[in-house]
């Protein structure tokens, strides 16, 4: 990841066929139980701009199904040790950091999406164009979070509890174009004021993150 040659080239790292196992020649684990597996075989696609953060997230999730492993072999510090070793390298080769817990899962940017500086996990459902993530401790499943009416200046956002929110505007194919509103917001209606630089009419899409939440909604500019 730190080689001038590789890691300097690369345009997104992957973790492909994640079709693990606790022993290295063993058949693979068939079912993991939670989300978002839900049951199903643990293929997935693990993928980042960043190499050392696409490694520390599969990490924590190997870890999670096969800790008794892991731990006989260096554990939890020394397994990952080329991890650390990257993301301290200089120049750096990314951010290295863990989910606070097994069931949450959130690292420092779905903690804090407007402050935080690190890793942001997102579970991406490819049949809709709504991602989520899960929610925080102590933030109610059936709290109101939504983005509501919008305009080329204007935009309406449901929060679920009081609280940093970060709103930002992407592309239709999940190209970030720029973070176009911050604050704290209250729980409930907020009105917040955006700038879309100069974009030209089209669609796009807007992702709202607030306390460990996210949802995104399609937003079409008809003109300048």
């Amino acid at each position: 990841m730190t080689a001038p040659n590789f890691g300097g080239k690369v345009v997104l790292w992957c973790m492909d066929a994640m079709y693990p196992n606790q022993n290295l020649d063993g058949t693979p684990n068939p079912n993991w139980a939670e989300a978002p597996f839900n049951g199903k075989p643990a293929s997935s696609f693990i993928m980042s701009l960043d190499g050392v953060a696409e490694e520390s997230v599969s990490f924590d999730f190997f870890y999670q199904h096969y800790q008794s492993e892991v731990d006989a072999n260096s554990g939890y510090t020394g397994a990952p040790q080329y991890i650390v070793n990257a993301a301290s390298a200089n120049p750096s080769a990314g951010v290295e950091e863990h989910w606070n817990n097994n069931t949450a899962r959130q690292y420092s940017r779905n903690l804090d999406p407007v402050n935080g500086k690190g890793i942001e996990l997102t579970y991406v459902n490819t049949n809709t164009v709504t991602s989520t993530v899960s929610p925080a401790a102590g933030i109610s499943q059936s709290a109101r979070f939504d983005i509501g009416a919008v305009s080329r200046t204007m935009a309406h956002i449901q929060l679920p509890g009081n609280g940093n929110y970060l709103l930002s505007i992407f592309t239709m194919n999940g190209s970030k174009i720029a973070d176009i509103a911050k604050g704290n917001g209250i729980a409930g209606g907020n009105d917040v004021s955006l700038n879309y630089l100069h974009l030209s009419k089209g669609t796009y899409l807007l992702r709202l993150l607030s306390n460990g939440k996210q949802v995104e909604k399609q937003f079409q500019l008809v003109s300048k």
